[in-house]
């Protein structure tokens, strides 16, 4: 849940260097900012407070110490825990949240002061019916065009009880560089700048990387005919870098919200997207279901809400992408033929071996580091492509 801090932020560095009118008695700064909903989901529920520095700021203060719980209609208290500062966790068997059922968001911080959110009740969140991909072309602001994927989903509540939608997204992507370092460098203790290539014991031309999505993604189906969304694109991706070139792939997870809460989030992107004009919405409208139960007029930034998950996935490989337009790889063009008496220069200045020479030769074949370490670009660990 960081798009509502990116959010927060994006407008207060944004207007960071106008002069502006503060409504009188209302300050920005030190502002409590609650993020985080209930969810049915098996990684548990997570609530994250922190306090708006002020205007041009590039980050939050954590608000630690502080005493998070979550009550139902039975009067039953959920303990939140603090895991990391400013984020406070309960894990998924602990709290059962029940479809329908109200929930109450209760804070205390360690100043004392005693927040609460408007009782939510939990909503069903509708399947996503799937979610796919068409090759399209994109124009940048600056004339470049762009080949790559529009990434769509389509989602239908066959009872109509859904009518406004939330969505979040992971991508991950498989990265394997243009050149495959297959050696290492045996140094010769016994004659100075010698040694020897011996075979690599752990290989570094493939790796994964992975994002989250930072743009705000509702929608209403409150005036339509009938509860679906259809091609609601949710990312693009384009075959800069290294996403579309090997292995590609996108989780969705999708949200129910109230009346309440889609009229928060979209005012809030609307706020996001359309930053420092006279016009647009200032931080301290965008209070959300969150109040201080002692001062009322004090501004709360955030909204929690509660929901079942839906999640759906696309995986895409390069072969489906044929019609593509791809950059051309330069790496193959620096490659150098290094002697042996050279080879812990060129390590030290950021090259690695890829092959050897001729049998009985005394030179191997080096790249560059970013053409043949795939550590510098992401991790050796694989992630998961698809939801459990």
């Amino acid at each position: 849940m960081r798009i509502i801090t990116l959010a927060i932020l994006i407008f207060f560095v944004s207007v960071g260097c106008l002069e502006r009118f503060e409504p009188q008695g209302t300050k920005l700064t030190n502002l409590l900012v609650v993020e985080g909903q209930l969810t049915t989901g098996a990684e548990g529920n997570a609530i994250k407070l922190s306090r708006t520095r002020d205007i041009g700021m590039k980050d939050m203060i954590p608000e630690q110490n502080a005493i998070v719980k979550v009550t139902d209609g039975h009067s039953n208290e959920y303990l939140f825990e603090e895991t990391l500062p400013g984020t406070y966790y309960n894990p998924a068997v602990d709290l059962t949240a029940k479809v329908g059922e109200k929930y109450v968001l209760d804070i205390v911080t360690a100043g004392g002061s005693h927040y609460q959110s408007s009782p939510v009740a939990l909503k069903q969140a509708p399947p996503i019916e799937k979610v796919y991909y068409r090759s399209e072309t994109r124009l940048t602001d600056d004339g470049r065009v762009l080949s790559g994927i529009a990434v769509y989903l389509d989602a239908f509540d066959e009872n109509n009880n859904t009518d406004y939608y939330r969505w979040e997204w992971t991508e991950n992507w498989e990265i394997q560089m243009p050149v495959n370092s297959k050696f290492d460098f045996q140094v010769d203790k016994d004659t100075v700048g010698m040694g020897y290539p011996i075979p690599k014991i752990l290989p570094v031309n493939i790796c994964y990387s992975s994002d989250t999505s930072s743009r705000i993604m509702v929608a209403s189906t409150k005036t339509l005919s009938e509860d679906r969304v259809k091609k609601y694109e949710i990312n693009f991706t384009s075959t800069m870098g290294f996403k579309l070139k090997s292995l590609y792939g996108i989780i969705v997870k999708q949200y129910a919200l109230d009346e309440a809460g889609y009229k928060y989030w979209e005012a809030l992107r609307a706020s996001s997207e359309g930053v420092g004009t006279l016009f647009d919405p200032q931080p301290y409208e965008l209070t959300g279901n969150v109040f201080n139960t002692s001062d009322a007029n004090e501004p709360v930034l955030g909204y929690f809400d509660a929901s079942t998950v839906s999640v759906n996935s696309l995986v895409v490989i390069r072969d489906q992408l044929d019609s593509l337009v791809y950059p051309l790889e330069q790496c193959f063009e620096e490659k150098d033929t290094v002697p042996y008496r050279l080879v812990q220069d060129y390590l030290q200045a950021g090259y690695l071996i890829d092959t050897t020479g001729l049998f009985g030769t005394t030179y191997v074949i080096m790249a560059p580091v970013d053409c043949s370490d795939c550590r510098l670009y992401g991790s050796l660990e694989r992630p998961k492509f698809r939801p459990d």
